[in-house]
């Protein structure tokens, strides 16, 4: 399943199971923490942590849902301080052994809240992005249904995570610095041709837009879902490396799983990197005339990592084309021509500029 994120109350979620953002001790908190322990019943709940006694930091537990879920999973994330003393090793580790947890545990569904974002003093964006690289990582090896639920009020993520878009490579080296530079070069470019073709109101630039863009939301309401398996950026010149999968197809998918078989791929690679449920993805194999929606054409031509030439063939296969007609086209041309392939980066260009995300609940 993908990660999705929302905008809600973590002890609202209809999961199998739902995160506390615990302390070591596990007694009682503040913030998710007392919202948790408030909405299953303070003693109950805390009997339950007295007979477990403590987490470390980075690491989970669990004790019964009570009258919330099945089971509610408790992970300790780290105290801020200065970024200097492993705050992210802890919080990432502080993800996945929730996500282990629930694994272990035979479950279909886990909500989280931010964690450390709150008294612990996180930096919202950067506790923001651990968590998206955390769950993402962790999803290229499962198929769990995970939810990633924000509170307040998302904008301020939104502004701060424009400034770095963050690349996660699977198949080849960590990112160099010359890799990251350029990456941001064709970010700011991106940003800049977007200023001038659409004006201030295409998304969040140097001002706040004078009218919220992301006012459908409320609680509960999807408000992203970033890919689970992070495909990387394409080093320079694999295009041309790439083979030229002409379409002759007569219908989509079976023009889709031609290419899937060229390219030697197996079945949780594609849906994975194209943030689709597997369900989905077997619904679309099986039925050679399943109509799939753009948005899921137009991820699964990500995850194929076509070029654009190649992901306009196959979408007309499915009435479909990436053009010039609008801002969120203009992003995805953006991708295809810098090889950006990694679904979690196209989402945030499109989340950040007011787009609906590629994904599964675009279906």
């Amino acid at each position: 399943m993908p990660l999705t994120i929302v905008q809600g109350d973590i002890t609202r979620q209809k999961t199998d199971a739902i995160v506390n953002a615990a302390n070591s001790a596990l007694q009682a908190g503040g913030g998710v923490c007392g919202a948790i322990f408030a909405a299953a019943g303070y003693e109950r709940l805390q009997s339950l942590c007295d007979e477990i006694g403590v987490c470390p930091t980075g690491q989970a537990v669990y004790t019964d849902g009570l009258d919330l879920c099945r089971y509610i999973i408790h992970t300790v994330g780290p105290v801020y301080q200065d970024g200097r003393h492993h705050e992210e090793e802890y919080l990432y580790s502080a993800y996945r052994s929730a996500l282990k947890i629930a694994d272990q545990l035979q479950l279909e569904s886990v909500a989280f809240p931010l964690i450390s974002s709150g008294i612990y003093g996180y930096p919202r964006d950067e506790a923001f992005r651990v968590a998206v690289e955390a769950i993402g990582d962790y999803l290229l090896n499962s198929d769990l249904d995970v939810r990633l639920v924000i509170y307040d009020d998302p904008s301020g993520y939104l502004k701060d995570r424009q400034k770095e878009i963050r690349e996660q490579t699977v198949f080849s080296p960590p990112v160099s610095g010359s890799a990251r530079r350029k990456m941001a070069q064709s970010h700011e470019s991106l940003l800049g041709f977007l200023k001038k073709e659409y004006g201030e109101s295409a998304g969040y630039f140097d001002e706040e837009p004078e009218e919220e863009p992301l006012s459908f939301l409320t609680d509960g309401s999807v408000l992203s879902a970033f890919g689970s398996a992070p495909v990387g950026i394409v080093p320079d010149g694999a295009a041309a490396q790439t083979p030229d999968f002409r379409v002759t197809a007569d219908s989509f998918t079976t023009a889709l799983l031609k290419i899937i078989d060229e390219k030697e791929m197996l079945d949780p690679d594609v849906y994975r990197r194209a943030n689709l449920d597997r369900k989905l993805f077997s619904k679309i194999r099986s039925d050679e005339h399943y109509q799939p929606s753009r948005n899921t054409a137009i991820a699964l031509t990500i995850a194929l990592r076509l070029s654009l030439e190649e992901a306009n063939e196959l979408l007309e296969k499915a009435g479909y084309r990436i053009g010039h007609s609008n801002l969120a086209d203009e992003i995805i041309r953006h991708c295809f021509l810098n090889h950006i392939y990694n679904i979690h980066e196209v989402n945030e260009l499109l989340f950040v500029n007011g787009q609906k995300t590629l994904g599964y609940y675009g279906q």
